[in-house]
């Protein structure tokens, strides 16, 4: 039996292990902290704070073959996405191929497999195939090298966002929040009416968009996102870019709420976005004040210094983003890979972020920035059908070989999308590798329109397996957008 080597027990390590497992393969999951859940976990390994919810609705944050249980919110909290993994790895026997507080120093690629060395363990560890799983948000990301300095020079509190757990810990307290992504606008909205002060730095504010922005009680991400408008349209990538922040600032007031948060809708840049409920009221009673910066000076004490603006505070959290960390890989596999451990966008160079076809033994699941549990199953299941020998990727070398290209090109353009993958595309060409792609002349009219015309989700890459179409159409059919 061949055996994978499957680093990480997050979403991805989970899915990974469970593809091969079901294929026939026997899996082993090293895991660096006590719990799995990767950053949903509720341990200190997580990255998650109390009051979080996904910024996708279940429909799009699950697995395909294990639906979320009855009465489940559209939206999961933090803890509701650590139960749902706790589940997913019970069900389907996971729990016991899962060695916690391992941590893999190194990874050999050889012509026989992959060998790795576990910290504190001198016998080196052999597998068939091995599966990085470790997710993408490893290392927390400052704008400064030596935070330890950073302490002495401010004299005051300084966190990151990985470290930020509830509002209560900053009761009383004046409050910096730098970073004006996801993160940032969600933990300032998360401490605002706690703190005594929130005062939220960022670049440029992003479109802020509620989790149902059109009163129709439809998820945000179920309204945006269709095959449809993905490949039917003959419009320039400028002209994509334009139709889509036209429709975005439709359902954002954020304009008339504040000079900081302006943000247009006639322009052809790349839409950037996030998402908030809360964040728009709590500017507009005062609760947030909003700034935007030239970018991150430095420090005095007691002062966070932007260019010619200084703001006293008594803590101030990064949300500046994580970078991504396989030092672990030998160096043959870095090199392959063209791993730059400075580009948080594209830190590899691998087909649909999960091989390359010159490292046979290695395969990637969720380590790019923004992953779908779609794709990442599409991912696990890819790497399962090559590491059985059921697709040939040598057969696949000159559509890789443009791709890898195409990637190569994007690292040095300075005008890029918020994710360097649309789930989309990356969803389908994957399936269509891996045989889940459905024949649409197959289906019920109504399945079709659903799968050219709605967002991609999980139960799309159902529709052609006996064993789970009716279950994928009756979800299909239930979706809010759908009835």
């Amino acid at each position: 039996m061949k055996k994978v080597a499957i680093i990480g027990a997050g979403p991805a390590g989970l899915v990974a292990a469970k593809e091969c497992q079901e294929i026939g393969m026997d899996v082993e999951i090293f895991e660096r902290s006590s719990r799995l859940g990767g950053v949903w976990s509720d341990g200190e390994a997580g990255m998650v704070w109390s009051s979080l919810k996904t910024n996708i609705s279940r429909h799009s944050c699950c697995f395909s073959d294990f639906a979320w249980p009855e009465g489940q919110e559209d939206y999961p909290t933090a803890q509701d996405m650590g139960r749902y993994l706790q589940s997913y790895a019970s069900h389907h026997d996971l729990d016991r191929k899962i060695r916690y507080e391992a941590v893999v120093d190194g990874a050999q690629h050889h012509d026989n497999g992959v060998s790795l060395k576990i910290r504190g363990h001198e016998d080196v560890i052999d597998a068939d195939y091995m599966v990085v799983a470790s997710g993408f948000f490893n290392k927390a990301l400052y704008p400064f090298p030596d935070l330890q300095q950073a302490k002495e020079s401010f004299g005051k509190e300084i966190l990151h966002a990985a470290d930020y757990k509830n509002a209560e810990d900053f009761k009383g307290k004046d409050v910096v929040v730098i970073g004006g992504a996801f993160g940032g606008i969600d933990i300032a909205a998360s401490l605002a009416g706690t703190a005594s002060s929130v005062t939220h730095l960022f670049r440029s504010a992003p479109f802020i968009v509620s989790r149902y922005p059109d009163g129709s009680g439809v998820p945000f991400n179920l309204l945006h996102g269709s095959r449809t408008s993905e490949y039917s349209s003959d419009a320039s990538r400028s002209e994509k870019n334009k139709m889509a922040n036209e429709g975005i600032s439709s359902y954002t007031k954020q304009n008339i709420i504040h000079r900081e948060l302006y943000r247009s809708g006639a322009n052809d840049d790349f839409p950037h976005l996030a998402i908030s409920d809360t964040y728009l009221d709590l500017v507009s009673s005062g609760h947030i004040v909003p700034q935007r910066i030239s970018g991150f000076s430095g420090f005095s004490k007691g002062l966070v210094e932007c260019g010619n603006l200084a703001f006293p505070t008594d803590t101030v959290i990064f949300a500046t983003g994580y970078a991504p960390d396989i030092e672990f890989l030998d160096e043959n596999m870095k090199s392959t890979l063209q791993y730059d451990a400075n580009d948080n966008y594209l830190p590899i160079l691998a087909h649909q972020a999960t091989f390359h076809p010159d490292l046979p033994k290695l395969g990637f699941v969720g380590f790019y920035k923004g992953p779908y549990f779609s794709v990442m199953e599409l991912q696990a299941r890819t790497l399962a059908q090559i590491f059985s020998g059921n697709v040939d990727i040598e057969e696949l070398r000159p559509e890789i070989e443009e791709h890898l290209s195409d990637k190569c090109a994007l690292r040095d353009t300075k005008k890029r999308s918020q994710f360097p993958y649309s789930h989309i595309s990356m969803a389908d060409s994957l399936a269509r590798l891996c045989g889940e792609l459905p024949d649409l002349e197959s289906l019920p009219l109504d399945m079709r329109k659903a799968f050219m015309e709605t967002t991609v989700v999980p139960a799309h890459f159902r529709l052609s397996d006996p064993l789970h179409r009716d279950k994928a159409i009756k979800e299909l059919r239930d979706m809010p957008n759908l009835r």
